[in-house]
């Protein structure tokens, strides 16, 4: 059995939200294949909308 899982998002994970998107975006950042691929910074709002339930 593998040590994690994938499981769809629940309402309290909307504050961890932002902070598992900053560890993606700082893994792509890193990656030497993707050096040439221009990544926009990671902004998301979707912690809030996860938290409150409202539409992106």
């Amino acid at each position: 059995m593998s040590e994690w899982s994938i499981r769809l998002a629940r309402t309290e994970d909307g504050e961890a939200f932002h902070e598992n998107e900053e560890n993606a975006a700082e893994l792509l950042r890193t990656e030497p294949s993707l050096a040439a691929v221009e990544m926009p910074p990671s902004a998301s709002a979707k912690p809030r909308c996860l938290a409150t339930g409202a539409a992106p």
